[in-house]
């Protein structure tokens, strides 16, 4: 986990009611093990003798991309996805949260 991207989540709570702390994407997991499985794929050459059904240009490409992404600051700070239907409902409502929903269907 990076610390770092903890410290700015720690005290979150999303739209959704999950702890910003323990999400992948938001507390940097995903992007320090993206970029970690990245290299050890490069630095065993797992290109020249990988299963020819892997398309090891597109792998590798992704794994790139999801290093690259930014690390989210969580719904408080305006991170997450733009289109999250959680976040749209609860701030339609007035709610901090889903847990503050009494409806039973979404």
């Amino acid at each position: 986990m990076n610390q770092q991207a903890f410290e700015n989540v720690r005290d979150q709570i999303g739209a959704c009611g999950i702890w910003c702390g323990s999400c992948a994407v938001g507390n940097g997991s995903l992007r320090m093990a993206s970029q970690q499985y990245f290299e050890v794929l490069e630095g065993h050459g797992i290109e020249h003798w990988s299963p020819p059904e892997l398309d090891y240009a597109a792998m590798s490409n992704g794994l790139s991309i999801v290093s690259d992404m930014a690390t989210c600051p969580g719904c408080r700070q305006k991170g997450g996805r733009d289109d999250c239907p959680m976040r749209t409902c609860t701030e339609g409502r007035g709610l901090v949260d889903c847990t503050e929903c009494h409806e039973t269907e979404c």
